[in-house]
């Protein structure tokens, strides 16, 4: 059964703008096929057996995110 998720960004530091990371969340599905990249605010329909791969715009300068992040959801 599909399960709603929201995807949010929280920086955090003394001054809010400097660890903007402008992170997005790339959804694949069980055969790692795109679904969709969705940004902070978005939310989408997931099924079992889904990841979500947390990654920083690699264009921007100031992201401060490295690699990518995993997250797996199962029923």
């Amino acid at each position: 059964m599909p399960v709603l998720i929201a995807f949010s960004e929280n920086s955090q530091g003394v001054d809010p703008y400097a660890y903007n990371a402008n992170l997005r969340l790339r959804i694949v599905n069980d055969s790692l096929q795109e679904q969709v990249v969705l940004f902070p605010g978005e939310d989408f329909f997931v099924q079992s057996g889904w990841y979500g791969i947390v990654f920083s715009e690699s264009s921007d300068p100031r992201a401060t995110v490295g690699g990518a992040h995993y997250v797996f959801y199962a029923d």
